[in-house]
């Protein structure tokens, strides 16, 4: 049958390929679109499989033209060298957009907002992307939540991908930091460098003891330690704990200034309150 009359809008979809390669594309791209339909059916983002046509169609559209020693084929490298790399581009964009979609409605003080920027683009994914009802008490897990990412894709695609483009944005547009002031540095000294174990069982503080314990720290080193610590601790959906524990006057440490980029004085005073620490646990 003539390729041209049967799909006159693409050309020479099977030119330079053997059977068995023609074979393997047609599989590829069948795994492709269901894995992407699964996908689709689990997300409320704003498109179908449709819009994806072209992109898993091999062949030249009608209103390219080649020249005979440029004319490409379309097999498997073709696949990932071109139909995936599109596909994934829009699904990326799709998720940022779907769930940064309702930022600027969110109250002040929201739980979808409170935390890093990583915490927060998590539950904006699971909120808007994916529908779950965030709660704090535990129910919304994003470590689930990433097992359906990964579970869902034939394109390649993995959940970091698509959490570190939301997280970018998110950066970029929306995220502001709190400062340091003398009480919210003082909880992050006591956070750090005192045991509180007995009162918060799932979490083993102190954060740094076993860096107590050797030879002190350098400076660099130990904001460097601080602020992964900051980090460390998270409830399931990935919101950064706050401290004191029970308290209506905790502190979520990863909302204020990164410790690196804080002033000298700020550095100094943690630092300093480290020292004393460290020479009272010889």
């Amino acid at each position: 049958m003539d390729k041209n009359k049967e799909n006159p809008d693409f050309y020479g979809c099977n030119d330079g390929l053997e059977e068995w390669e023609i074979e393997e594309r047609n599989g590829r791209l069948k795994e492709i679109s269901e894995g992407l339909t699964q996908f689709l059916k689990n997300t409320q983002l704003n498109l179908t499989i449709k819009q994806f046509e072209m992109s898993l169609t091999p062949g030249i559209p009608s209103c390219v033209v080649y020249g005979n020693s440029a004319r490409p084929t379309f097999g498997t490298d073709w696949i990932y060298n071109s139909a995936i790399p599109k596909i994934k581009r829009e699904v990326i964009r799709a998720v940022t957009e779907k769930a940064l979609e309702t930022v600027g409605n969110e109250t002040a003080g929201a739980y979808v907002l409170r935390g890093s920027a990583t915490a927060v683009s998590k539950k904006l994914i699971m909120q808007n992307v994916l529908g779950v009802r965030l709660s704090t008490n535990g129910d919304s897990c994003w470590e689930d939540i990433e097992k359906m990412f990964l579970n869902a894709f034939s394109i390649e695609l993995m959940s970091w991908e698509l959490l570190n483009s939301v997280i970018d944005t998110y950066e970029e547009k929306y995220m502001r930091y709190r400062l340091w002031n003398k009480k919210s540095l003082s909880a992050l000294a006591d956070f750090l460098l005192f045991d509180h174990s007995s009162k918060r069982n799932n979490v083993e503080l102190p954060a740094m003891a076993e860096d107590m314990e050797g030879d002190r720290l350098s400076q660099e080193k130990f904001i460097e330690l601080a602020s992964n610590y900051i980090s460390r601790y998270t409830e399931p959906d990935g919101t950064e704990m706050s401290y004191p524990f029970f308290s209506k006057e905790s502190y979520i440490f990863s909302e204020f200034i990164p410790l690196h980029l804080a002033e000298e004085g700020i550095k100094n005073r943690l630092y300093n309150w480290y020292l004393e620490a460290h020479e009272s646990n010889k």
